[in-house]
């Protein structure tokens, strides 16, 4: 009954804020500022601009990936239907970036950005929100890392932890536990060197 976002640490938060994106409905992002040792570091959890698939948009995909019978008039409907739904998603995803690189600038700590981009790495906002940090998936992860599964083909990472270059990750794993439409994703992260073998 419950719809939000939630950061736990058990290192001592110092300092909390939400960011609200305009014209949305369940993206926005929150921050925490935690000590960690004699550091400080602000954690962004963000939640960008969902597509909002309906099941008949799944329905549709899967009848394209299965090569089902369709007809032109089902095709010409669901392609423009899934069409107008990227360009709105990657439209307010622009704008949300924006707004959440501003309010990072601003910050007077390191930084690590985590949480469901709703985008792959070849995007926009993933190139923005990257910039001048580390991926703890390219860091440290092996093999492919697929967070989001729509049907047995199609699958992307659209969940990420970026974080300050003077940060260092290992560790990094994606679950399989399925507990909802995205897995989730672990990193351990350090100020210190780490042996990599």
């Amino acid at each position: 009954h419950t719809y939000g976002m939630l950061t736990m640490s058990k290192y001592p938060i110092i300092n909390q804020g939400e960011i609200n994106f305009e014209n949305s409905i369940g993206n926005n992002a929150i921050y925490a500022d935690i000590v960690f040792n004699a550091d400080t570091i602000r954690i962004y959890n963000v939640h960008l601009q969902s597509l909002h698939f309906a099941n008949k948009d799944y329905v549709f995909a899967n009848k394209i990936i299965n090569k089902s019978s369709i007809t032109t008039d089902e095709l010409k409907e669901g392609s423009r239907q899934l069409v107008r739904k990227f360009i709105n998603g990657a439209m307010k995803r622009t704008l949300q970036v924006q707004v959440l690189l501003n309010h990072i600038q601003q910050s007077p700590y390191k930084t690590i950005i985590c949480g469901d981009f709703n985008d792959t790495p070849w995007s926009y906002c993933y190139a923005q929100l990257s910039k001048d940090k580390k991926d703890a998936f390219v860091e440290s992860g092996k093999w492919f890392s697929k967070t989001m599964k729509i049907n047995k083909i199609l699958s992307f990472r659209i969940d990420y932890i970026l974080y300050d270059k003077t940060l260092n990750s290992f560790n990094y794993r994606v679950s399989d536990n399925h507990l909802s439409d995205h897995e989730y994703i672990v990193t351990e992260i350090t100020n210190q060197k780490v042996e990599t073998t």
